[in-house]
């Protein structure tokens, strides 16, 4: 079409040179439209995931593996607010069990205690910004049943169960708790507060199952170690039922300063189709409250939460909020 034009004698011009070139515009669009309809793939047929980010990683959270002086390896989580700490520093929920329930806890915070919520929301939710801190093991696996059983609890005083004995709960590695406590309160806490903002006053001590036996015999051991306990389905059964043994006797727990909170919590169903299992824990856990209230008098403010239908594996998760709450305290 073009040469026609250019070669006829009277639209040989300005004219003819102008229609030209307008002609190809027209052939060049055309063309990349019908190249751009043949490359590209209808919507139904694009893979939306192709291409990866790569692993999430929890926004605000550093975290550390570490030897204790006894050269034991753990792995520590951190995570810190957004919102800038008070002039105290800030409150800090410490759990067991890190590599499971720290990033729940992170999760509930973050949902609770936003940095976009007005203080006056905060203050009706009872959740205030803190520091959460999770000790957990090397590795990925979310549970290290030896070396939670060594850390967790202290020497067996029953004599050991003969081997493959009927109707007993398996031997369990013991041990290792004072010197746990010891990490805990001696080496972690300093470390802890030589790099971040802390108030040494606002600390939580929060565990689950032989986590939640630990933390209360933390709380027996050490009682002004932390000022606040969250024992979750503690594993009061272990050792025929020791720390009851050692509540009943303890007539008074010392502690100084401003009133410590507990909050014992278990589930209605914790052990799902063994109802008399169910019922043991629950009563222990009730008992222990009663006890810890008549030994820690006006300086220990206790709590007994039983949750409708949640079971042992579910109650971490479901307990959460109550446990922020508390830290908050």
């Amino acid at each position: 079409m073009c040469n026609s034009v250019l070669t006829h004698p009277i639209l040989n011009s300005g004219r003819a040179a102008w229609l030209c070139a307008l002609c190809n515009v027209l052939i060049v669009l055309c063309g990349s439209a019908a190249c751009g309809n043949a490359m590209a793939a209808p919507p139904d047929k694009q893979d939306l995931l192709a291409h990866a980010d790569g692993a999430y990683v929890l926004p605000r959270t550093e975290t550390f593996t570490v030897l204790s002086n006894l050269g034991r390896a753990y792995r520590i989580f951190v995570w810190v607010p957004q919102q800038a700490a008070p002039k105290s520093g800030y409150s800090v929920l410490l759990l067991l069990d890190g590599n499971a329930f720290f990033p729940a806890a992170v999760s509930a915070l973050q949902s609770m205690a936003s940095a976009d919520m007005p203080p006056s929301v905060l203050k009706a939710d009872g959740v205030q910004p803190m520091m959460i801190v999770g000790v957990g093991y090397p590795g990925d696996a979310p549970i290290n049943p030896q070396r939670r059983e060594f850390d967790y609890l202290p020497e067996h005083a029953s004599v050991k169960p003969p081997e493959n004995s009927p109707n007993k709960v398996p031997w369990l590695l013991s041990g290792g708790a004072d010197a746990f406590l010891s990490f805990l309160v001696g080496e972690l806490r300093p470390a802890l507060a030589r790099r971040y903002p802390i108030d040494p006053n606002r600390q939580t001590l929060g565990g689950d199952s032989l986590g939640g036996f630990f933390v209360l015999y933390a709380l027996f051991k050490q009682p002004d170690a932390f000022q606040n306990y969250v024992a979750i389905s503690p594993s009061l059964w272990w050792d025929d039922q020791r720390l009851m043994t050692d509540a009943a006797k303890s007539a008074h727990l010392s502690m100084q300063g401003a009133t410590h909170h507990i909050l014992l919590a278990v589930g209605e169903n914790e052990i799902p189709d063994y109802p008399d299992r169910s019922t043991l824990l629950r009563t222990l856990s009730e008992t222990m409250a009663t006890q810890l209230r008549r030994a820690g008098g006006s300086q220990l403010d206790v709590s007994f939460v039983e949750l409708t239908r949640e079971d042992h594996l579910a109650m971490p998760f479901a307990t959460m909020p109550a446990a922020l709450r508390l830290a908050s305290q």
